[in-house]
This record gives C-alpha cells, sequence and structure tokens, in this order.
C-alpha cells in the first residue's frame, strides 16, 4: 500500500507549523514546539521522500519492519505507536 499524498500533506503541515509560530511570541514553548515541528518535517522530507537523483516522491510505501530482527514486512508497521510509546511522547 503506498500512504496517499504524503509529500503533499507534509507541506501543508509545514505551512500551518509556520504561520502558526508567527502568531505565538517567540519567547513562548509553543514557540519553540512549532520550530521543531517544521524541523522535524523538513528532516523527513529530506531524508525519506528524496529519491538518489534528488527529485522527491510523493508518498512512501507503507509496508515495514515491524521490530528490530524482522525480516517480514507489515503493512503499517513503523507507523504503529503503542500506548507506552505515546504516553512517554505526550506526557500526562
Amino acid at each position: 500500500m503506498i500512504v496517499e499524498k504524503m509529500l503533499y500533506d507534509q507541506a501543508q503541515l509545514l505551512t500551518s507549523a509556520l504561520e502558526l509560530s508567527l502568531l505565538v511570541p517567540p519567547t513562548s514553548q509553543d514557540f519553540e514546539t512549532l520550530q521543531a515541528m517544521a524541523r522535524s518535517i523538513l528532516i523527513y522530507v529530506s531524508r525519506d521522500l528524496r529519491s538518489p537523483g534528488g527529485a522527491f516522491y510523493s508518498a512512501e510505501d507503507a509496508d515495514s519492519l515491524p521490530g528490530k530482527g524482522s525480516t517480514v514486512k507489515k503493512e503499517g508497521a513503523f507507523y504503529v505507536w503503542t500506548g507506552s510509546q505515546l504516553g512517554e511522547i505526550l506526557g500526562d
């Protein structure tokens, strides 16, 4: 399965993060969070959606290895988070 419109979605998220960051005080935690989000989107697109020739792919294959040592790909495994992983990221 191909994740549709991935590059378009990333562009929309990047634009939203940058525009929203212009509306909050530069000293706020929200500003830092939005800027970090924008940076991570740019890193992801450059690293994972760029072809060896320099062009950009419009999407990424959703099949991925579910864990270390796995040899069989599973659809969407890369994008599945456990409850404990979400709790670690989001906190209380």
